[in-house]
């Protein structure tokens, strides 16, 4: 009774999967949930282990340099000395706000090439262990397709901030 249940339920396999010229629906839905979680989960483990310049709000404070040199007061007339010593302290602060941002901006860069770095390792070691482990195909084919993905985001990513 056994061995004709077993047979009755592979016939209906191989007739459902020849239907469809071998496509099977259970293997694309396993391809996907592993599409679906590695893309993430390799993202999140990124930002987990290199968490610094992941807010867009991390930017270095800027100044008021316009203090230095108020242009809307009507009431107070600057002598020449005067105004010339606010225009220098507004220059000097704008100065010093261009050299924090640009340095800034330089270590933000370091930091997202070791990112993308990781995102490719990440990629690399599991295209490996793909290759060397056994895996069902819909596995196989969902990390390799997943990892595709990841290295095709991170560098997207990593050209969006090296741009100039």
């Amino acid at each position: 009774m056994a061995k004709q249940t077993a047979k009755s339920a592979a016939a209906k396999e191989t007739k459902t999967t020849s239907k469809f010229g071998g496509f099977s629906w259970s293997k694309l839905i396993y391809t996907l949930i592993v599409i679906f979680l590695y893309v993430p989960m390799v993202f999140l483990g990124v930002r987990t282990f290199l968490p610094e310049y992941t807010d867009y709000y991390e930017h270095p404070m800027y100044k008021d340099c316009y203090v230095y040199a108020p242009y809307g007061e009507e009431s107070k007339c600057y002598d020449a000395d005067e105004q010339t010593a606010m225009v220098e302290k507004r220059d000097q602060c704008l100065a010093e706000q261009q050299a924090d941002q640009k340095a800034y901006d330089e270590a933000k860069r370091k930091y997202d090439t070791w990112k993308y770095l990781s995102v490719l390792g990440a990629a690399v070691l599991t295209l490996v262990l793909v290759m060397f482990l056994g895996f069902d195909v819909p596995i196989k084919v969902g990390l390799f397709i997943g990892s595709a993905a990841a290295v095709f985001i991170g560098t997207m990513q990593y050209f969006e901030t090296e741009s100039i």
